[in-house]
C-alpha cells in the first residue's frame, strides 16, 4: 500500500485540496440529501449577525454545482 502512494505525486496542493475538498462536499450533499448543501453552502440573505452566513460566503465556492446541471436540457 506505502508503495503505490510513494507513486502519487501531490504536485499542486492548493489545486489538488480544492478539488478534493470539494468532492467530499458533493458526496456530503448526496448522503444527506442536500441538506448540507443547503444549510452550509448556499448563500442566500440573511442578517448580519447569523454567523452562519459568514460560513455560507465561503463556503459557496465548495458547494454551488453538482455533477449534473440542473434546468439545462441536452439534444
Amino acid at each position: 500500500m506505502k508503495k503505490i502512494f510513494s507513486k502519487i505525486d501531490y504536485n499542486s496542493p492548493v489545486v489538488l485540496s480544492f478539488a478534493f475538498i470539494s468532492l467530499i462536499v458533493l458526496l456530503l450533499g448526496y448522503m444527506t440529501n442536500n441538506w448540507t448543501t443547503m444549510t452550509f453552502f448556499c448563500v442566500y440573505r440573511s442578517p448580519v449577525t447569523d454567523l452562519l452566513g459568514y460560513v455560507r460566503l465561503f463556503g459557496h465556492v465548495l458547494g454551488h454545482a453538482s455533477i449534473g446541471v440542473q434546468g439545462v436540457q441536452t439534444r
